[in-house]
């Protein structure tokens, strides 16, 4: 599957319980080998105003990521030529090391325990809840001020 992207990132309303009127460019990068799971998540996002890169294996997601940084990337649990733990402490990125929301089809405590372990930022069951997908981007969107913040201070 090619990579697919929108060339500008989507300007977004940022969310009013963090940003007030403020606006937000918010990058994702979707990467599941399931089609089903890509256009599920895709079409949420879209429908949030938020521009989406999407990708099936994490070889093409790490091309990606070493070219440009995204705000958080959904990444399936699952991959034919890795593990989403290998985008969460990755060896070369050009920009930062992104918040990955581990996506999750099957599994129980222990799945989601390990994933949290091993550094995810959230982990969704699929098929996800709107929500759950919304409060995902909501953290991004709330540490990428903090961040930004933290850097203005320093």
């Amino acid at each position: 599957m090619p990579i697919t992207a929108q060339t500008q990132p989507a300007t977004v309303q940022a969310f009013p319980a963090y940003s007030g009127s403020q606006q937000r460019n918010i990058r994702v990068l979707l990467l599941s080998p399931y089609p089903e799971v890509r256009r599920s998540l895709r079409q949420t996002l879209e429908a949030l105003a938020i521009d989406v890169t999407v990708c099936a294996n994490r070889a093409q997601g790490e091309e990606v990521l070493s070219k440009q940084a995204f705000e958080l990337v959904f990444c399936d649990c699952y991959l034919p030529d890795g593990c989403y733990s290998d985008l969460i402490h990755p060896r070369h990125w050009a920009h930062r090391t992104p918040r990955v929301a581990v996506v999750v089809r099957k599994g129980g405590r222990e799945l989601y325990a390990d994933a949290l372990g091993k550094g995810a930022f959230a982990v969704l069951q699929w098929p996800s809840c709107v929500t759950d997908v919304e409060l995902a981007v909501l953290r991004a969107i709330r540490e990428e001020e903090r961040l930004t913040l933290f850097r203005a201070a320093s």
